[in-house]
């Protein structure tokens, strides 16, 4: 062995010496250990947090009649979040789709309980009686957080209600404009709002978009997680947003 294999031979011995008194030590797999907890912590703040949603608008106090023939409006919506849809009894060529999207909106919202309601406004509220609400939620996957309203006054309140719901959609504005106004557009019936818990709307979606129930999900998480309590809501834009992406 040669003198300078003779002087690494030492060296290695010493390094592997201080490794096994380092790893030896309790300090070391304390830290080791934390370290190991603290990198998926540290990755959670790199992701980047999406945008608070817009806030578009307020829902202006209101109070109509449920399939129950009880009184129902923003005293029972406040504090939770809530999505706006239009129904209508009577009207097949809007109902299949739109009510079974509805029905997906229920079921994937369970887990939030009393958090969260569906509350479908029917435009047609002359027909829409509560006794036919009634019948016609029993036969939709009704259930105890999914509400129906119409209004027994002439005219019509629930018209005025979905006015300010839809204020700020574009595509809504413009198909409302163009709709007779002795028929339902079809176009309006597939668009529904997602409102927060102080009556603020957030944003639009059409379902008939394939990704629209999954980025209302998302919108949903997102007012959970930046509710934004206490700033104002009034519209983002001077022009009303369309549905949101």
């Amino acid at each position: 062995m040669t003198h300078d294999d003779s002087s690494a031979s030492v060296a290695e011995g010493r390094v592997q010496r201080g490794i096994a008194r380092v790893v030896g030590r309790p300090v070391f797999w304390i830290a080791l250990v934390g370290l190991m907890m603290l990198f998926p912590i540290l990755r959670t703040f790199q992701v980047q947090q999406p945008s608070p949603l817009p806030r578009l608008g307020p829902i202006p106090a209101f109070e109509l009649t449920d399939q129950n023939g009880a009184a129902f409006g923003t005293d029972n919506l406040l504090g939770r979040i809530w999505v706006a849809s239009m129904v209508c009894s009577q009207c097949p060529t809007i109902n299949p789709d739109l009510l079974e999207h509805l029905a997906t909106i229920r079921a994937k919202t369970k887990n939030m309980v009393d958090a969260f309601r569906l509350v479908s406004f029917t435009v047609d509220p002359a027909v829409d009686t509560p006794e036919i609400l009634s019948a016609f939620a029993k036969l939709n996957s009704y259930s105890l957080r999914w509400v129906f309203l119409t209004s027994l006054e002439v005219p019509a309140p629930v018209d005025v209600v979905l006015s300010n719901v839809y204020a700020h959609d574009r595509a809504h504005q413009r198909a409302w404009s163009a709709a007779r106004p002795d028929e339902v557009d079809p176009r309006l019936g597939h668009m529904v709002a997602l409102v927060d818990m102080d009556l603020c709307v957030r944003a639009y979606y059409d379902l008939r978009d394939d990704d629209a129930i999954d980025r209302l999900m998302r919108g949903i998480n997102n007012v959970i997680n930046q509710p934004g309590h206490g700033l104002p809501c009034s519209a983002a834009t001077t022009t009303p947003p369309g549905p949101s992406t």
